[in-house]
């Protein structure tokens, strides 16, 4: 795990060779693990590291595989990776009209990711508030069994006494 965040940090330090050993190395430990969704994590870096050693056949096969993983998982922010990794490609090769086409998948999907994103927020907040809601309302059940428990008392005291009296 340790070398999945060293590989980031050594990209975000432009310091690509190094970003790429780590990157390289933690993408065989998760596959050898059968993590897909950290293979895909890593493949994200270690493609654009491989992008910008100049090796681009390597930065093409490792993107493949992300973008095959973004379906087999049905993960539209993995794809939005995968397709942003190949409009990189592409504008590196100098094929403008690939590059664009993936830019313009890149955005449908991004934002079908920020649509999701949305949809979840609005179900979390009404989950929370719902959860609230019965929170109190289990307050407020309880407050009435004491009552109603207080008052059962009061009345079979008073049963009692009334029993007693005659």
């Amino acid at each position: 795990l340790s070398k999945w965040g060293l590989s980031e940090l050594e990209y975000i330090n432009k310091n690509y060779s190094k970003s790429y050993q780590l990157s390289e190395e933690a993408y065989l430990y998760f596959k050898k693990m059968n993590n897909q969704l950290s293979v895909a994590t890593i493949l994200y870096t270690v493609s654009n590291a491989a992008l910008k050693l100049g090796n681009v056949s390597k930065a093409k096969d490792y993107a493949n595989e992300l973008s095959h993983l973004g379906e087999v998982l049905k993960s539209n922010r993995i794809k939005v990776s995968a397709y942003n990794v190949f409009s990189e490609i592409y504008i590196a090769e100098n094929n403008y009209k690939k590059a664009s086409e993936y830019l313009k998948l890149t955005n449908k999907y991004k934002d079908s990711v920020d649509l999701e994103n949305t949809i979840k927020n609005v179900f979390l907040t009404d989950l929370n508030r719902v959860k609230d809601e019965t929170k109190e309302l289990l307050v407020e059940q309880e407050v009435i069994k004491n009552k109603n428990n207080e008052y059962f008392k009061i009345i079979i005291i008073s049963l009692i006494s009334l029993v007693l009296l005659i």
